[in-house]
């Protein structure tokens, strides 16, 4: 099938999965509601602080059948059915509601560009509404090799359930392409809520978790004294990415160097991360350090895996205190040891039992209120994160065997004054991305510390 002419770059064309085939996308009816789990319900509460949206932008060589991805998206809205709904609060449990316009719904667009960096930007910046917006988008920015761009709101999914969003998209656009007609069977069983957690770790395991939310209380709120990195209070505008790839051969000198040293590429990154933080701000070594660092608690469920796109995903909350003077080695060698106390304590599952708890009793209007102050209170000590979002796996990312050039995940954009950088890695490669407002820190800034932490990691 040819590629539609493009319309020009200030005017997206909606590619409709129509073009590709008319036949029904499922082959079983779909519940027009379906339930919020718990991370639906705490992302939501925390879209006063961020856009809550999650990127995965992927860079071909080559490009794709515009018709056929748009297929794929709209067939993936029902092996998914929680993508083809809509975020509907309520005052005791928020519902999601199946969508009755999705065969109408600009779900999948193509752009022309001749500045791909600016229509990037463009879209990664366009915040999308799950109360009335799709849940996904996929944007095709046509070059003489395309770039897909896919955005997934974060109330759905976090960044490990965006990667299982992609390669199901993947699968379904080579699958096209040999059954054109292609109908899914709706994932209706299956749990997307951390229950499912609780009943894996057993009671002798809900015990430790029990014990392990101490320690998290206390850290996330001590020691008193502490340093964020210097922010301005303002409006949510001039919102941008900065980005900094890592290329192959410093990736390489970088897992050389966790060899040596018996640490991971995520020892080694926070740790060039936050000396790059003290060379830019010389943070004062009198005064630690508090960092949060996502944990994804799929390490905990069999095979690291689950049936469901979902938000499964906590913070944990290492104490850095870094000698002035002290060499990478040691300050890796420091990270790894702290990092592995968390990791052999249930690292990440300190909130789990209270969190099940309190979103499972309490109507969900009460929490947004308590939701409300905590996390205003929360994020006005909130100190440098960086969220690994963890590696995408080149062998089920594939558009017709279309070499990919590189690929990346990007966190939300966070609000004034929060600054939140990402990791995420592809193939050989290693991206940094952090996304904000320029009213609340200066680009130059933000690139001022991604070139740095290039600059403290081995090459």
């Amino acid at each position: 099938m040819e590629s539609p002419q493009v319309i020009s770059s200030q005017s997206p064309q909606v590619i409709s999965s129509q073009a590709w085939a008319e036949s029904p996308a499922s082959i079983l009816p779909i519940p027009p509601q379906l339930t919020s789990t718990e991370g639906d319900r705490i992302v939501w509460s925390l879209r006063g602080y961020g856009d809550m949206q999650i990127h995965c932008t992927i860079h071909l060589q080559g490009r794709v059948v515009p018709e056929r991805l748009a297929r794929a998206v709209r067939l993936s809205m029902d092996a998914e059915p929680i993508l083809g709904c809509s975020y509907q609060p309520r005052w005791w449990r928020s519902l999601w509601h199946r969508r009755t316009d999705l065969e109408t719904l600009p779900l999948c667009t193509m752009e022309e560009t001749e500045d791909l960096e600016a229509s990037l930007q463009a879209f990664l910046t366009t915040n999308f509404d799950p109360t009335q917006d799709p849940l996904v988008h996929v944007r095709i920015f046509r070059q003489e090799h395309d770039t897909i761009c896919v955005k997934v709101s974060h109330v759905i999914a976090d960044a490990a359930g965006t990667k299982q969003y992609v390669y199901l998209l993947s699968s379904l656009y080579n699958q096209l392409a040999q059954t054109p007609n292609l109908t899914v069977t709706p994932q209706l069983t299956g749990s997307r809520s951390m229950w499912q957690l609780i009943s894996q770790l057993g009671w002798r395991g809900l015990v430790r978790a029990v014990k392990r939310g101490i320690p998290d209380t206390y850290h996330r709120l001590f020691p008193m004294r502490y340093w964020n990195v210097p922010t301005q209070k303002g409006p949510r505008t001039q919102q941008m990415y900065v980005f900094q790839h890592i290329e192959p051969e410093q990736f390489q000198a970088m897992k050389y160097f966790t060899r040596q040293h018996n640490a991971t590429l995520n020892d080694l990154v926070m740790s060039a991360y936050l000396r790059a933080l003290d060379a830019v701000f010389e943070i004062p070594s009198s005064v630690p350090v508090r960092t949060f660092n996502t944990v994804d608690l799929r390490r905990y469920m069999p095979n690291r895996q689950l049936d469901r796109i979902c938000n499964f995903s906590t913070f944990s909350h290492p104490i850095f205190r870094r000698e002035k003077g002290e060499t990478l080695v040691q300050t890796v060698n420091k990270m790894r040891d702290h990092m592995n106390r968390l990791k052999s304590n249930m690292i990440g599952v300190g909130d789990i039992h209270s969190m099940a708890f309190i979103l499972n009793v309490l109507p969900a209007s009460w929490y947004q209120h308590l939701a409300h102050f905590f996390f205003q209170y929360l994020y006005s000590i909130i100190p440098p994160t960086i969220t690994n979002m963890g590696r995408i796996d080149p062998s089920q990312v594939n558009f017709d065997d279309c070499p990919i050039d590189k690929a990346y995940l990007t966190a939300s954009i966070m609000y004034p004054p929060i600054f939140v950088s990402g990791c995420s890695g592809f193939d050989e490669s290693i991206t940094l991305s952090a996304g904000f407002c320029e009213t609340s820190i200066s680009s130059q800034t933000v690139q001022e510390i991604f070139t740095q932490t290039v600059r403290e990691l081995p090459s």
